[in-house]
């Protein structure tokens, strides 16, 4: 009866149109992001995420509120390099978020790309082993993401990112493989200033300089990132000009 009663409530959790209460107003929105328009600010840049994520448990059901605050923990975590602890707990918040879409959805395909990302995120500020552990769980799910919607870029992209990263002495690292894969994503989406980063780091580890500086150019001129994002791109651009001026 217990199991009946639960699949019951998740049929209605994922078939029935939101109710009142369940998608976030829009004053509580505004009042978030004038905080995360802030974010240069390391320190405003936490209490944006601390802010997202109590939003985020209160309006469980808003899925668009579950991804971006996925999206805002992973790229917080990312500044965090000297504080592996706030690192890790910052990027499983994001893992939180994103359990909370995949409850409406499990094949949400934002969800699952987004919890690769903050799991991965939070195994690597543990050290090397736990990262290259955590990198084949990372592959699999990938693989399985690419099959999903083989039409969208981001499993492409963070696939062939690890491909590059990796090494191929301790683990599967392959330059190869992964700018294929970097460039099956690029012919879906040319201008996202993380992809053409990465597409530029492939290049440049391959020793093909003039492809890389192409790619740094064209991040710098035209990357593009997702909505509300704004800042992590000219933070993409600040850093194509500093590979570039390496390059040069």
């Amino acid at each position: 009866m217990r199991n009946m009663f639960l699949a019951a409530i998740l049929l209605v959790c994922t078939t029935s149109p939101l109710l009142a209460g369940d998608t976030i107003p829009a004053a509580e929105w505004q009042a978030f992001l004038r905080l995360h328009d802030q974010r240069d600010s390391l320190d405003k840049h936490k209490e944006a995420a601390v802010l997202l994520g109590k939003l985020a448990e209160k309006y469980s059901q808003d899925r668009e509120v579950q991804l971006f605050c996925a999206k805002v923990a992973y790229h917080l975590a990312h500044r965090l390099d000297d504080d592996s602890e706030l690192q890790k707990t910052t990027a499983l918040s994001g893992v939180e978020c994103t359990d909370r879409a995949l409850a409406l959805n499990r094949r949400d395909y934002g969800a699952r790309y987004w919890k690769i990302r903050d799991s991965f995120k939070a195994r690597v500020s543990e050290g090397v082993s736990a990262g290259l552990k955590e990198a084949k769980n990372a592959r699999k799910m990938l693989e399985k993401l690419i099959k999903l919607n083989p039409k969208r870029m981001e499993g492409y992209f963070l696939l062939g990112g690890l491909y590059v990263n990796l090494p191929s002495i301790i683990s599967w690292g392959d330059n190869e493989k992964g700018l294929y894969l970097l460039e099956k994503a690029i012919a879906i989406d040319p201008t996202d200033a993380e992809l053409l980063l990465e597409l530029a780091n492939a290049y440049d580890k391959m020793g093909r300089e003039e492809d890389a500086k192409k790619a740094y150019q064209k991040c710098i001129d035209k990357g593009t990132g997702h909505k509300n994002l704004d800042w992590e791109v000219e933070d993409a651009r600040k850093y194509a000009k500093k590979k570039l001026k390496e390059l040069e």
